[in-house]
């Protein structure tokens, strides 16, 4: 039902429907699958096919990471300021050539500094050789009526130009993606080393330490992961020079 919601979502196959989308995504919920209940979440968060409510977009996320602490993190960052120059990324891939070992880019998301969703798209991949779905979350279904990568990747270099971006190994995202980035505009949660370790702490790591949330038990949602990294960044804003790379 997941499946059959994004693609009434994103118009893949079928008439973009985002009602449609949020009832399929319900019925989900209402079988007790995690990803449904997460989605419906991510509908209340971003008012997709039902009015946008951010209290009951926090009880979903509750119940699908299973943590009451996301809502008092949601709550503490929410607030009524209007900056519109920060965004973070994520993306999802997928294997291709020989062995598996090339990537290529399959889904990208970015959220806003208020944990609004402003894009999230699957991009065509030819002769892929590996979907990744335990991780990915990449299907054949959900690729077969996905955007060409050039515009993609127009689309979203116009939404992070001259933009302050978050990411976690933000180089991999960009990579991914073929743009270039100003260093200075760069923000990574990968660099915020909060145990003093020489390791570099996985996203998973930072949400359940940083925020009391778990996230990435099976399939990875690019969305869900851009919005963990905005998470990181708000909580943590106050000493951002700490997140801006080298490179």
């Amino acid at each position: 039902m997941n499946e059959v919601g994004n693609c009434y979502r994103n118009g893949i196959g079928v008439k973009k429907d985002e009602y449609k989308a949020f009832m399929f995504y319900q019925k989900s919920a209402k079988l007790r699958d995690a990803q449904g209940i997460c989605n419906v979440g991510y509908c209340y968060l971003n008012g997709i096919g039902i009015t946008r409510d951010l209290l009951k977009a926090n009880d979903w996320y509750k119940i699908a990471f299973n943590n009451s602490n996301l809502i008092k993190a949601l709550q503490n960052m929410t607030d009524d300021s209007s900056e519109n120059g920060i965004v973070s990324i994520d993306c999802e891939r997928v294997g291709v050539g020989p062995g598996n070992k090339e990537d290529a880019l399959a889904r990208v998301a970015i959220v806003d500094y208020h944990f609004k969703v402003i894009l999230d798209k699957y991009v065509q991949v030819k002769d892929v050789t590996d979907y990744r779905t335990s991780i990915s979350g990449i299907t054949p279904k959900l690729l077969a009526n996905s955007y060409r990568f050039e515009d993609v990747q127009h689309e979203v270099a116009e939404l992070i130009s001259d933009r302050i971006v978050i990411g976690h190994s933000l180089h991999h995202d960009l990579e991914i993606l073929k743009l270039y980035h100003p260093r200075e505009l760069k923000r990574d949660t990968s660099l915020l080393n909060i145990n003093g370790s020489s390791k570099t702490p996985r996203l998973k790591e930072l949400a359940k330490k940083e925020l009391g949330i778990t996230i990435q038990k099976g399939e990875h949602s690019s969305a869900v992961d851009a919005l963990v990294c905005m998470m990181l960044y708000r909580k943590h804003e106050s000493k951002e020079e700490k997140m801006i790379p080298d490179f």
